[in-house]
């Protein structure tokens, strides 16, 4: 064997080993459903929900039982802790990607409408400071103003049930 093939083949596997520790984070989706009718009056009342993590990206597709204006869209929570201690990143209908834990916005999320009855977000890991885990909900909040919060100091429908329930994935 020559002296360049054998400084190939430990180059090779360096190179293979940065490639599999720069994907650490598989392609995941994970899905629920939500029951009809428990939203309170007048809000959207979540359908179904799937969230699909890539190494750049978390995608959030919320389908709901009827129409809603993408202003008053259903939101998206994020949280890296388990258990969940309360909501780390909410992003809504506008995009805007709060960071609840330091009180500022971290970033944006691309927001599509492709069906009335449908939201989807796409939010960079790097707006989510790189979680290897991320446990996630979705909250009515009542639009950009948090009209639930604010009326009835509770999300007006949210998936999965229970304060502080997440569904978590890497």
């Amino acid at each position: 064997m020559s002296q360049r093939n054998r400084l190939a083949l430990p180059i090779a596997l360096l190179v293979g080993l940065a490639a599999l520790s720069g994907s650490a984070h598989a392609v995941v989706t994970k899905s629920i459903t939500d029951r009809k009718g428990d939203s309170r009056t007048g809000f959207p009342d979540i359908s179904s929900a799937s969230v699909r993590t890539t190494p750049l990206y978390v995608t959030v597709t919320v389908h709901a039982y009827k129409p809603f204006g993408v202003a008053a869209a259903p939101c998206a929570s994020f949280t890296h802790k388990r258990p969940a201690v309360g909501d780390e990143f909410v992003v809504c209908g506008d995009g805007s990607v709060q960071d609840f834990q330091h009180g500022r916005t971290a970033g944006r999320a691309r927001v599509s409408q492709p069906a009335p009855d449908t939201v989807v977000y796409v939010v960079s890991r790097a707006t989510l400071r790189h979680p290897s885990l991320i446990g996630w909900a979705i909250q009515v909040r009542g639009g950009r103003a948090d009209a639930c919060i604010r009326r009835f100091h509770d999300v007006c429908d949210a998936a999965p049930q229970g304060p502080g329930a997440r569904v978590y994935q890497s």
